[in-house]
């Protein structure tokens, strides 16, 4: 249901831009209520930035941490975004970050998004004890800073730049700051 409803919402965005899509027109098209709409994604923005990946890539960070310093564990899960596997082809899941990217309202839900994310990934590193909270958020912020920079530079590319090789460059990028 929620990638049905997500698939609707961009649909519709495609045809009447950001500001002429109702959360009304989303559930019609997705065969559900206004109400499970809001229920599921909170706002209209929500249905857009929602992200099938988020609960997997937070598991894996688990996983990570269970056998790796946090450093290292935020290193592979930046890792693994240049490997993730779209339930769409590339280039519609290319097409929707680039929306998210340069419609504006998005761009800063987006913005919010990350700032939540980052207090996720914190709290789980400063779970372990292994670093301060400082350094957590520290390590935090430039792992999601990276996927930021990956994830955009792939959406916004005029090339047919691939996320992996996207991924890449960032990782390198993340390993060269993490060594200081």
């Amino acid at each position: 249901m929620i990638l049905r409803i997500q698939d609707e919402a961009f649909r519709l965005v495609f045809e009447h831009g950001f500001a002429g899509t109702t959360v009304e027109q989303i559930a019609e098209a997705a065969d559900v209520s206004p109400s499970t709409v809001y229920r599921t994604f909170g706002t209209k923005e929500g249905v857009f930035l929602w992200d099938e990946l988020e609960v997997p890539t937070l598991e894996s960070l688990e996983q990570e941490l269970a056998h790796h310093t946090p450093a290292e564990a935020v290193v592979a899960i930046v890792e693994q975004i240049g490997s993730v596997e779209f339930h769409l082809p590339v280039e519609e899941m290319r097409r929707r970050a680039r929306f998210l990217y340069t419609e504006p309202a998005l761009r800063c839900a987006l913005g919010e998004a990350f700032a939540g994310f980052e207090r996720t990934v914190t709290e789980m590193l400063s779970r372990r004890g292994t670093v301060t909270p400082a350094e957590a958020r520290i390590l935090a912020v430039s792992g999601i800073a990276a996927m930021g920079e990956a994830l955009e530079g792939w959406a916004l590319s005029g090339s047919d730049m691939d996320l992996a090789d996207a991924t890449q460059a960032a990782v390198a990028s993340l390993r060269s700051v993490l060594r200081g």
